[in-house]
């Protein structure tokens, strides 16, 4: 029992019980019982309350087994002091065996508790590993994307996880006290691969590396592969007499590997694709200057004669006017100022050709750009006639472009207003029927006026919006207006909206307009009915692609 774990009272109890008992059961059989021998019922009684109640209760029994002896069983009877050394010897020696069996019990006892106390410690030591075991094996035994297994220390299985089994095909009884060079290669088996990997791993603790393993069919997967040296704490790796085994770890990469050399693959095909654009780029490069310099040198060549001719038919009508030749007549007169206008027409289609060549493809200078000067001098350089009227609206930018670019598209907007100019009196229902078959398929039928209208000054208006990263200008007019027909037409090559005997026109103008505009990411439209003017609305960035800060 525990003698601490009862109360005090109940522990003092049971020694004064027992003393009492003890005594009548002495006093009961003293007849019986040599007297030289009164203690024998009475140790009896101390070892019971110091059994029982410990220290406390076993020296108070032995205190009152000495007095009742003493008092009913000593010779001579009921005296304490007095007595001679020889006849309190066996009192002082009870009482000294009293104590002595007191401090032995209480040691017995606390040694005894401390051993049960060793030992539910040790038991709940034991319940917690094993629990930790348990939980150890369900973490493994549920882990299915590793292969997870023990080796012992020659590298032989003995222990497999769910993983184990789903990577490799083998089932637990198929494996275990099975060598782990079962899951290699041939070739790396008969190079003893396996066991080099385990004196790696023994040497330093840890080995790792990504190769090939075999499954339980014959196929081949990429793995990787952990060994871990399994040792006592502070042991020295190297060491054969600590090694316990080893832990090994593998996991299937194969789709990871495939992934990785599908990427290594397009990588290796974008350098390929890469080098042979840059390859192309040059190669366009060199083409776009030598079709550069081929269409500079046919312009220069085609100009040559067609100047030739003009100057020629000049002399040839000075030198008729001059012999007062009969037949220099009016008609002859029309003829040769039709042959120089066509000479004229020529030269223009070739400079616009050329200029439409070159957009994309020759770049030229980025400045900044006051937008209402540049407008200026377009207008100074067109020389409009002076009742033509030309209005530029507020708040025109300043802006970093292609100087040269912008100035086109409004040389050719402009222009493109003041060629149609409406100092005609306007007909009824101008465009509204499609032209006649001619050479233009957006020509106007000649006589397309109509007499007893009033003349209308030409009229021009250019204005800017801002629309996020754009500038959006606007050229409007109060020409005769084109039908919506032929609003995606007239930005073809070729395309003209008068008889070319009409208005001079080589039918450039709104294609070379529309191409400058998209190559800047810019679009453009036309906005117009028969009759009521024309408004051409252009997109600009305010800002070129990788331009400079200012």
């Amino acid at each position: 029992m525990l003698n601490e774990t009862h109360p005090a009272s109940l522990r003092y109890g049971v020694a004064i019980l027992a003393f009492i008992l003890a005594l009548l059961l002495k006093l009961l059989l003293d007849p019986l019982i040599e007297t030289d021998t009164p203690f024998l019922t009475l140790f009896a009684a101390v070892t019971i309350s110091a059994w029982f109640g410990g220290t406390g209760p076993g020296l108070l029994t032995t205190a009152l087994s000495a007095l009742a002896s003493d008092y009913f069983f000593l010779s001579p009877s009921k005296l304490l002091v007095g007595q001679s050394l020889g006849q309190n010897l066996p009192l002082g020696l009870f009482v000294l065996e009293g104590v002595l069996i007191t401090s032995l019990s209480s040691s017995l006892h606390t040694a005894r508790q401390r051993a049960e106390a060793s030992k539910r410690k040790a038991q709940r030591h034991q319940e917690d590993l094993r629990q930790s075991e348990e939980r150890y094996r369900l973490l493994v035994e549920g882990i299915r994307d590793y292969a997870i297994y023990m080796l012992d220390p020659e590298g032989h299985v003995v222990s497999w996880n769910t993983g184990a089994e789903r990577i490799h095909g083998y089932r637990a009884e198929e494996v275990l006290g099975q060598h782990f060079a079962m899951f290699y290669p041939r070739e790396e088996q008969e190079g003893n691969l396996p066991d080099h990997e385990l004196r790696l791993a023994n040497q330093s603790g840890h080995f790792e590396k990504t190769g090939l393993h075999l499954r339980k069919d014959g196929t081949r997967f990429w793995a990787e592969i952990v060994i871990t040296t399994l040792q006592e704490p502070g042991d020295q790796y190297g060491s054969a007499s600590n090694l316990r085994g080893y832990a090994k770890l593998t996991r299937d990469i194969t789709e990871r590997k495939q992934t990785e050399e599908a990427l290594q693959s397009r990588a290796t095909e974008l350098t390929r694709t890469t080098q042979k654009l840059a390859r192309t780029a040059t190669n366009l490069e060199k083409r776009n200057h030598e079709l550069d310099q081929f269409a500079y040198v046919l312009s220069h060549d085609l100009k040559a004669p067609l100047r030739a001719i003009s100057n020629l038919s000049q002399w040839i009508e000075e030198d008729l006017i001059a012999e007062g030749a009969p037949q220099m007549d009016a008609d002859t007169q029309h003829h040769m100022n039709l042959l120089r206008g066509r000479v004229h027409r020529m030269e223009a289609l070739i400079d616009a050709a050329l200029q439409y060549s070159r957009v994309g493809r020759v770049e030229t200078a980025v400045t900044r750009v006051d937008v209402e000067a540049l407008l200026q001098e377009v207008i100074a350089s067109l020389d409009p006639p002076s009742e033509f009227v030309i209005e530029i609206g507020p708040g025109m930018p300043t802006l970093k472009a292609e100087r040269l670019r912008l100035q086109q598209v409004f040389v050719n907007l402009i222009g493109n207003a003041i060629k149609h100019r409406s100092t005609h009196e306007l007909k009824s229902g101008l465009l509204s029927e499609p032209p006649s078959s001619s050479a233009s398929d957006l020509a106007r039928e000649p006589g397309s006026s109509m007499a007893g209208t009033s003349p209308q000054p030409g009229w021009v208006q250019v204005s800017v919006l801002e629309k996020g990263d754009f500038y959006e200008f606007s050229v409007a007019d109060n020409g005769p207006g084109i039908a919506p027909r032929y609003h995606e037409k007239v930005f073809g090559i070729f395309q003209t909206l008068e008889a070319r005997d009409k208005v001079e026109n080589a039918g450039l103008g709104l294609a070379l307009a529309k191409k400058i505009v998209e190559s800047k990411g810019g679009t453009i439209r036309l906005e117009s009915q028969v009759g009521q003017g024309a408004t051409f609305r252009f997109t600009w960035p305010k800002r070129p692609p990788k331009a400079e800060a200012w």
